[in-house]
């Protein structure tokens, strides 16, 4: 029976949407399949009505509201089933779903991939700390760019974003280098995020060897969420430095 849901107010809709989303996530298999099968099919023949009669009305405040929801799986779907309300947001709530971010958390790292680091003060002129924080922010960056910020030409990974980022990287790493003060960077091997642990062990394996090559390894072994552009770096790094190839701040 077709569902009818056009005297439904917004708000209910959305509701509903959410509720619905909720519903199928959680549902887990029962030792009736049949009968699952048929609970799930129900559950999506209400959605799909719901979404239409969604899509028929103009983009509100409420429908966006969805992007930002709370739980996972309704940021998800909407993005998915709603991407026309605002495409730049809906992939910014699938993205944060698979990553476990914030829709809002997405959105603020690609306005800061965008909008790179501020020209002053320079790199030079910076404190330690400074240094380290612009690493960290670069190194933000770089995890971004791959995963959240689309490139406009190719739809794929942002490319260019991550080289930016990743030159900026090298850079600020060169400059505590030259300072003497390399070894700054050897705490940032425990840090939460995976790139800038890979990072942190590339740049301090003539330094920390024994560090650097366990964080490298480990980066290396971790194939959850998609880490392979980390993975990967690390297995060269690695390959190449055993190998007497690799220096970090060679010319």
């Amino acid at each position: 029976m077709s569902l009818d849901y056009t005297s439904s107010s917004t708000d209910d809709l959305a509701q509903k949407f959410a509720d619905l989303e909720r519903q199928i996530g959680h549902m887990s298999p029962s030792g009736d399949e049949a009968a699952d099968e048929t609970k799930i099919g129900a559950l999506f023949d209400d959605l799909q009505a719901v979404i239409t009669e969604l899509l028929k009305r103009k983009p509100t405040d409420k429908l966006q509201e969805l992007f930002f929801h709370e739980d996972a799986d309704v940021r998800n779907w909407a993005g998915i089933y709603l991407h026309r309300v605002n495409p730049e947001v809906a992939h910014a709530a699938v993205t944060s779903a698979i990553y476990g971010f914030t829709t809002k958390e997405v959105l603020a790292l690609c306005d800061r991939i965008r909008r790179g680091p501020p020209p002053t003060p320079t790199l030079q002129e910076m404190t330690v700390p400074q240094l380290l924080a612009r690493y960290i922010d670069a190194c933000e960056r770089c995890y971004g760019a791959t995963r959240f910020l689309d490139d406009e030409e190719t739809g794929g990974p942002n490319v260019k974003g991550y080289n930016k980022a990743s030159g900026e990287i090298y850079r600020v790493g060169k400059e505590l280098n030259d300072r003497g003060q390399l070894a700054a960077l050897v705490p940032l091997m425990d840090h939460p995020l995976i790139t800038v642990r890979q990072k942190a062990g590339m740049h301090c394996l003539d330094i920390a060897s024994g560090k650097a090559v366990a964080t490298l390894e480990a980066v290396n072994a971790n194939k959850e969420r998609n880490d392979v552009k980390e993975s990967g770096e690390a297995y060269l790094m690695l390959f190449f430095w055993r190998k007497g190839d690799f220096h970090p701040f060679d010319e």
